[in-house]
């Protein structure tokens, strides 16, 4: 049949074609053989012919690498794909690639249980020099603190030299890049640098770019490792007892404009004077020398004293401000008195809220059509509802009784009131909550006290075991939840102007913040019926 060889073709004597393989030709054996020397025994470790068949596989790879057609080329792609790869500070894995490594684990055989690392200039390194050693160890917190961070601290701030960091580069002449090396994510096929540049430039503002004080200062370091950079004493308000802003120091010592500084520094608060403790009377309980058990209930704080736990209710016709009545936020009720409104009880407390929550409901009843299956809808009206939640945490045994006579009052507004003649009365209860409810009155439907389970308590016991009178066994964390119902000194209406609402739901503040009540609508004037011409009947006749 054409295009079929003859079936008494020798096989043995075809060509193999152009070309340079196959790099390695073995005979077939002959058919008449009864004792061939290649590939007998069992299929196992050791079988005969495996040492030769590992040799012939070296020199087949050896001549196929050293092939302009192909091995070269392939060699030339993996070292562009080694060269992509992320540098890192250890010595393995190297981003370069030889024939001599893949020669290497093929010459040991699959099955011997070794294995050569493929990329690097040579198969095997010791595991001190790789990544995962080189990570757990040299830059762990057993090594002196050394990391990352730091050590580019050290190469970039103060100009140090690291064995870490030989093979990256670290960019002192551009200060907009920390560090940057050859290849990587950020070459095209390992051609190019990768660079790892600041986030934002904040060296805009200094005017020598040498001078590298200031730029010590913004760097986030331990007490130690800033303290060897720079003085902790030159930084305005810091220390070990207090914690100043160091931007403050920035601003000061900088001769940039001030758009420049405002930009780059933002908001320049000294919080070593404006803090919670001197501004809202907080109180340290942490600091030193302060034992809730040692300080005696009596009329002065210490320094370990919550001021508004520690302040009691008190009755006037306007809220006091201050240490003491004062916190990040405004939070207290005032209880009108129902023989004087214009008189009030105040009871003032931190802003721990837990729970914060304002529901307009709008009311409507629902009548059908005969011969209609759908529901038609008529406003009937309007009602508000807020719910309220906050924390109460004593601090020291002075606010103890304190902050439970406040919590006994809230309490007791549930109860009813009961004038001279002997009717009961309830309370009208005016809320403030920052800007959102100012002196908002309204009534409380509940009032509730919850003790969490991780509340420690109060065992009013003295150091020697006995009994302490001037304590109380109580808990030391109330979460109190109350429903307050408002009743507005408006009329609830829809706001007829967007950019000038009234009514105010919300307080906006004491002072409104630029918003005015709408003015009043001028008086309807009667429009009086048009005349009905002669000889037409009125309206509703029927003429014949």
């Amino acid at each position: 049949m054409p295009g079929i060889i003859d079936l008494q073709t020798n096989l043995r004597d075809l060509s193999y074609g152009s070309g340079k393989q196959p790099y390695i030709q073995t005979p077939i054996p002959a058919y008449d053989d009864p004792n061939p020397t290649n590939h007998i025994g069992r299929d196992a470790l050791g079988r005969t012919g495996l040492v030769n068949d590992l040799l012939t596989d070296v020199e087949r790879i050896g001549k196929w690498a050293l092939d302009g057609t192909g091995g070269l080329i392939f060699v030339t792609k993996q070292n562009a794909l080694s060269l992509t790869g992320v540098k890192t500070v250890a010595n393995a894995p190297k981003r370069a690639y030889l024939p001599t490594n893949t020669a290497a684990q093929i010459a040991v055989g699959a099955n011997q249980g070794i294995h050569f690392i493929q990329p690097g200039l040579v198969p095997d390194i010791d595991d001190t020099n790789k990544y995962e050693y080189v990570q757990r160890n040299e830059f762990s917190g057993n090594s002196g603190g050394l990391n990352r961070l730091t050590a580019l601290k050290k190469a970039k701030l103060n100009g140090e030299t690291n064995p870490l960091f030989t093979e990256i580069q670290i960019n002192n002449t551009n200060e907009g890049v920390l560090l940057q090396y050859l290849g990587g994510p950020g070459s095209a096929l390992g051609i190019g640098n990768t660079k790892i540049r600041r986030t934002s430039y904040t060296e805009e503002w200094v005017n020598n770019l040498a001078q590298k004080e200031l730029k010590k200062q913004i760097v986030a370091l331990t007490y130690n490792q800033l303290d060897n950079q720079v003085s902790l004493t030159n930084l305005t308000g810091t220390g070990l007892a207090s914690i100043g802003n160091f931007l403050v120091t920035l601003n000061d010592e900088s001769t940039a404009s001030p758009a420049v500084k405002q930009r780059i520094l933002g908001r320049l608060t000294d919080y070593s004077q404006f803090n919670r403790d001197k501004t809202f009377g907080t109180g340290q309980p942490g600091n030193g020398g302060v034992n809730f058990n040692r300080q005696t209930y009596d009329d002065t704080p210490t320094h370990g004293t919550d001021l508004v736990n520690f302040f009691s209710i008190y009755k006037s016709t306007e809220a006091k401000t201050g240490q003491g009545y004062d916190d990040i936020i405004k939070f207290h009720f005032a209880v009108m008195d129902n023989d004087n409104p214009e008189e009030k009880t105040y009871v003032h407390f931190r802003a721990y809220l837990t729970q914060f929550n304002d529901s307009h409901q709008s009311q409507w009843n629902s009548f059908k059509y005969m011969g209609r299956g759908e529901n038609f809808y008529r406003y009937e009206g309007y009602d508000r509802s807020i719910s309220i939640g906050f924390k109460v945490y004593i601090h020291s045994k002075a606010e103890l009784f304190p902050a439970y006579k406040k919590l006994n009052y809230l309490a007791s507004v549930m109860a009813p009131d009961y004038s001279p003649g002997g009717f009961m009365r309830g309370y009208i209860v005016e809320v403030t909550i920052g800007d959102y409810l100012n002196n908002v009155p309204g009534i409380l439907e509940s009032m509730e006290f919850q003790f969490p389970e991780d509340s420690t308590w109060e065992i009013a016991r003295k150091d020697d075991g006995n009994i302490d009178n001037t304590a109380a066994e109580l808990p030391r964390l109330i979460e109190v939840s109350c429903n307050f119902k408002p009743i507005h000194n408006f009329l609830p209406s829809t706001a007829t102007n967007p950019d000038n609402p009234y009514p105010k739901f919300i307080s906006l503040g004491a002072d409104a913040k630029g918003y005015a009540p709408a003015p009043a609508p001028e008086p309807l004037t009667p429009v009086p019926p048009a005349p009905i011409p002669n000889n037409t009947p009125p309206p509703g006749l029927i003429t014949p």
